[in-house]
């Protein structure tokens, strides 16, 4: 083997190209996983739309709703996909989470159907976080969905923003200072001190087998824990369920939403 032969001539392969080659994979794989949300998105929505009608024979409902959980749980798995993929090509950067917040109210209001309202309180003056926005809104669409499932007769869900002074000595392992707060509130069933326990443990679900894969909440918290933040749950039987995500608060403009 001459030993001025290029590596692809000897049969090896050349670190630097082998990294090339997994990095566009990355980022086709990334797009596909993209456009196949998008899909799925259309066909939840659709199917909600239709199993909204009152006319539907029981066997045509029960189809739908095989359709619409295999919808979600594909979702679910698209997403958790779609955000290990991203990490090394979406760097952090600034983000207004009162503007991430208002294109996600009008989509979930269209998908959380008639007996589940939708209330935003958003607070002014809050700065922005460093994250990555795409790992935010599905944060915030994850635990949207769960606060829908913890409402099978109906209720109300609140989103909310604000912002937390951690003063120093405040136990816990956040250092001192200001912090964004995303809050997620429903006034369903709650959960018990157990189920609490394992809340963000892997493919620990409390859905019906086909419903979810238990990979939501865990993708949550490792996002916010990158993010250097902390998730907190507040619960309890008959008394509704909070999320609250707290980021860190940074003091310069985020760009323009729109852009």
């Amino acid at each position: 083997m001459n030993e001025h032969e290029p590596a692809e001539a000897q049969g090896g392969d050349d670190p630097l190209r082998s990294s090339r080659k997994l990095e566009t994979f990355g980022r086709l794989t990334s797009a596909v996983a993209h456009e196949f949300k998008n899909l799925l998105l259309v066909i939840g929505g659709l199917t909600d739309l239709v199993l909204n009608r009152t006319d539907l024979e029981r066997s045509a409902r029960r189809d739908l709703e095989q359709i619409r959980r295999a919808t979600e749980q594909a979702d679910e798995l698209t997403h958790y996909l779609f955000t290990l993929l991203r990490k090394p090509a979406c760097p952090p950067s600034l983000c207004a989470p009162n503007a991430l917040v208002h294109p996600l109210e009008r989509l979930l209001g269209r998908l959380l159907g008639e007996k589940i309202a939708l209330r935003a309180e958003l607070a002014e003056g809050i700065g922005s976080v460093c994250v990555d926005a795409a790992e935010l809104e599905q944060a915030v669409l994850n635990l949207v969905l769960n606060a829908r499932d913890a409402l099978p007769q109906g209720g109300e869900i609140r989103i909310a923003t604000g912002r937390v002074e951690i003063a120093p000595g405040t136990p816990g392992s956040l250092p001192p200072g200001r912090y964004v707060a995303l809050r997620v509130s429903d006034d369903g069933m709650g959960m018990d001190e157990e189920t609490r326990a394992h809340l963000f443990e892997p493919f620990f679900t409390t859905k019906d087998p086909g419903r979810g894969s238990g990979l939501g909440l865990s993708m949550v918290r490792g996002f916010v824990t990158r993010a250097g933040g902390e998730v907190h749950v507040r619960s309890g039987l008959g008394a509704g369920t909070t999320v609250e995500l707290l980021l860190p608060e940074i003091d310069a403009p985020a760009p323009d939403a729109e852009a």
